[in-house]
């Protein structure tokens, strides 16, 4: 009897949880969107009808021990077991992912948010429950009333699946905004160091050591940049890019996966429940293949593409999620040069391989900067320096992935008192390596202030901090969302502002409003005015746009060589378990 209840309940709560899961991935009425929609919903129904089964195992033992066989009793401990286990799911998502408001555009509260999501709670709750008599009342041989809550059950599940942020497909158009009041702003450089936090950076800005970093911040503004939960480097370097979430611009995470009969790669919406390893199941046995994010799979227009649509020149460095490269005028580095760089070195391939495998643009790429990519330990800074000396664009942005790299290496040996097995030898060896990578980050900038001079706006931002976690005693992480940095200076830029409620949202429509260009209504961040200087605003004031998007996705694109030593570094860094 409780067997059989389990698995009723389970089968009804795991139908709900796959028409979920479906309604939240149809992307219109297309046949990809509909597949993948079933394909996870089977997912989800098969896991949580073993979970009821399972707890109908339980509530046979019990009503076994107990010589009980009323079909009501057996029930009420399948609800306990199984509303039970999804209230601890749900609470946990809530604690690690769904307390961040800003995926809800219509909650502008942390008060709003909560009530928001101790609703949406109830409201889930409630349709495991109607699913659950639904199941009991069609067994007692009530059909017509269990199908009514059946019914009911469906409807509130579909009402709240509708409050999930869905991805839209871009506005095509060729209008462009004016931008008229270009020609008195001043050159702009984004600066991205992954992983980069205040926690670091100002002791050594304390000690001295960073001196660079410190000017800029006394005569320019600061703030903590709040980040994506689970802080997905892709998805988060393209929301700063962007001004977009990932509902909008498609990078969800470092792999995709290929479903046959799909053209488009998608991404599991949620880990746990053994979905890991179903995954790995199907990749060992090729019923599915992955690829890793690239920049095809991306829906939204970047802040550079955004400068040349307007007549602005533009220069990229090592920016993720920008192979295979694109046009861009003058220049453009993509973010596999130093895994192609390794390749060669390793002569698996041959130095055409920077062309071949579409590396940047233009393709007549000077020979210096090839061999700075070829020969630089931090290729991405070197050949950043060089290229702004040399071309010198209005809007130019240089991305490094230290020091994200050293601190998920290395920061055990800075704060040993976290971890186990750490000797004072190691200690001596390697408990300055983090600090060392900020004091030479620090001179890279002032490098790069040497070229720009005082009349230069430079942003320079992390996609998140970082702090010692306790889920692997051999790395640091970041998977909790630590708030990244921000770091403002230049003529337009107000002196010794601390800013409150930035995030990454608000980097691209701020350069935006720095570069005197209409702010697109489609961006999802604000206009950081308080940063501003009021005499700027009032000669370049905030103004709107539809919207900057001109064209589509493309189709997927692989390149198998690549994107080994790509997985091969992610995996290194406990980004990536296949």
């Amino acid at each position: 009897m409780g067997l059989v209840a389990g698995l009723t309940v389970g089968v009804a709560a795991g139908s709900i949880m796959a028409i979920r899961t479906v309604a939240r991935n149809l992307i219109g009425l297309t046949l990809d969107s509909v597949v993948i929609g079933l394909y996870l919903g089977a997912i989800y129904g098969a896991v949580w009808a073993v979970v009821g089964l399972g707890a109908g195992v339980v509530v046979g033992v019990a009503v076994w021990l107990r010589k009980l066989s009323n079909l009501r009793v057996a029930y009420a401990g399948c609800f306990g077991s199984v509303l039970g286990l999804y209230v601890f799911l749900t609470g946990m998502r809530l604690y690690n992912e769904d307390l961040y408001f800003y995926r809800y555009s219509f909650i502008d509260s942390l008060a709003a948010m909560q009530i928001f999501f101790i609703v949406r709670t109830v409201l889930i709750l409630a349709i495991a429950i109607g699913a659950g008599y639904a199941g009991y009342c069609l067994m007692r041989r009530s059909p017509r009333i269990g199908l009514v809550c059946l019914a009911v059950a469906i409807a509130i599940g579909a009402l709240v699946s509708g409050f999930r942020s869905q991805p839209v497909e871009q506005v095509t158009t060729t209008r462009l905004p004016s931008v008229e009041s270009q020609n008195a702003t001043p050159r702009i450089v984004l600066l991205g160091w992954d992983g980069a936090t205040w926690v670091i950076i100002d002791r050594l800005i304390d000690e001295g050591k960073m001196p660079n970093l410190s000017r800029l911040i006394k005569n320019g503004a600061r703030a903590d940049l709040k980040t994506l939960p689970h802080t997905v480097s892709p998805e988060i370097w393209t929301t700063i890019y962007t001004g977009k979430s990932k509902a909008q611009h498609g990078i969800c995470g470092f792999d995709y996966y290929l479903i046959p009969g799909l053209r488009r790669a998608v991404v599991p919406p949620e880990r746990g429940l053994g979905i890991a390893r179903l995954i790995a199941f199907a990749l060992k046995h090729r019923w599915i293949d992955s690829v890793v994010a690239n920049r095809s799979l991306r829906r939204s227009t970047p802040i550079w593409r955004i400068m040349n649509l307007v007549g602005r020149s533009a220069g990229v460095v090592g920016a993720l999620v920008t192979w295979p490269a694109e046009e861009v005028e003058p220049i453009l580095i993509t973010n596999i040069a130093g895994d192609v760089a390794t390749r060669i070195r390793r002569g698996v391939v041959g130095p055409e391989a920077l062309s071949k495998e579409q590396v940047y643009y233009p393709e007549d790429l000077d020979e210096a900067a090839v061999e700075m990519i070829l020969n630089e330990k931090r290729w991405e800074l070197a050949t950043g320096i060089y290229l702004y000396r040399k071309y010198r664009p209005y809007f130019f942005t240089c991305y490094t992935n230290q020091p994200d790299g050293v601190q998920h290496l290395y920061w055990k040996w800075m704060e040993p008192q976290y971890y186990s097995g750490v000797t004072a030898e190691d200690i001596e060896r390697y408990g300055n390596v983090i600090e060392n990578e900020y004091v030479f980050l620090d001179s890279v900038l002032g490098e790069f202030m040497s070229v720009a001079g005082d009349t230069t706006t430079v942003l320079i931002v992390s996609d998140h901090g970082f702090s010692p976690t306790y889920r692997s005693l051999q790395q640091a992480g970041h998977y909790y969302g630590p708030d990244g940095i921000f770091i403002a200076y230049g003529p337009p830029i107000r002196t010794g502002i601390v800013a409150d409620n930035v995030s990454v949202f608000d980097v691209t429509p701020t350069i935006l409003a720095l570069a005197g260009m209409p702010v697109a209504e489609d961006m999802e961040g604000r206009v950081l005015e308080e940063i501003i200087r009021p005499e700027f605003l009032a000669a370049h004031p905030v103004v709107k746009t539809a919207t900057y998007e001109t064209q589509r996705a493309s189709g997927v694109v692989r390149k198998p060589g690549v994107e080994k030593e790509i997985r091969k570094r992610l995996k290194a860094l406990g980004y990536i378990a296949h």
